[in-house]
């Protein structure tokens, strides 16, 4: 038997077949589960859970579901936290969703907070005042406000020898800008750190095309060296934001 029970009543919600929740035992707390039939089978990772371990409350947890481009999405909401925390039942990766207040840079939990799907559009109800809004993977801004979306690279390391960065070339989706305003010219930032993601270099910045530029190198040189080092891009602009790839041209120094 298994004795795992539900830390957050109203993270337990049924999606795509299966039952999802945010769970704990006598062991302790703060693993999310889902159901193969009797059997409770984990689907958070270690640094999901380490996030889980790092909120002080944990049990106002909320859940909701969404389904976009043949992808079942699991989103857990905490509000004491303000943080929402999304897995994607289709691929099994998870993913962050979250507000930016422009005003202050202040980070917070994704607007949504109930979610249906009415009129052929996926329609979510926000958690502070009572609007609706329709949730589009064609839509890059939050009710006007921007979308910041970042990726950031695994560290990379060679056996604990310097590493030399000559280029970083980056393969996205070029040629998005918009007509006029915020988005003709839309940039790219990137930064990194050399230590853990402890610290961060200042961002560098490139455009990725006014529209119909759809040739536009986007790359960096020179970008030093380090032992051990994390990549991070980011966006702001109104405009898809699509990462194919990456190459970097690099020499590794000698112990």
């Amino acid at each position: 038997a298994f004795n795992i029970g539900v830390v957050a009543p109203f993270s337990t919600l049924s999606v795509a077949g299966q039952v999802f929740w945010l769970g704990g035992s006598k062991e302790g707390l703060g693993i999310v589960w889902t159901s193969q039939g009797y059997q409770p089978i984990r689907i958070s990772n270690h640094a999901i859970e380490e996030q889980l371990s790092a909120m002080s409350i944990i049990d106002d947890a909320e859940a909701w579901s969404y389904q976009v481009d043949g992808h079942f999405m699991y989103v857990l909401n905490f509000p004491s936290a303000a943080k929402t925390l999304v897995y994607d039942i289709t691929t099994k990766l998870w993913h962050e969703m979250e507000y930016r207040v422009p005003t202050y840079n202040t980070r917070l939990q994704h607007r949504g907070i109930c979610h249906t799907f009415g009129f052929n559009k996926n329609l979510v109800g926000d958690f502070s005042n009572g609007l609706v809004y329709e949730l589009s993977s064609t839509v890059y801004t939050d009710n006007g406000d921007p979308i910041v979306r970042y990726r950031r690279s695994p560290v990379i390391a060679k056996d604990r020898r310097l590493i030399f960065y000559k280029k970083w070339l980056l393969d996205v989706q070029t040629g998005v800008g918009l007509v006029s305003g915020q988005g003709s010219n839309p940039l790219i930032s990137v930064r990194w750190s050399n230590d853990s993601g402890n610290t961060w270099s200042n961002y560098h910045t490139k455009s990725i095309g006014a529209i119909g530029k759809h040739k536009k190198p986007v790359g960096f040189n020179n970008l030093g060296s380090a032992i051990d080092r994390v990549f991070e891009i980011q966006i702001s602009d109104p405009v898809p934001f699509r990462v194919i790839g990456s190459e970097l041209g690099i020499e590794v120094g000698v112990h």
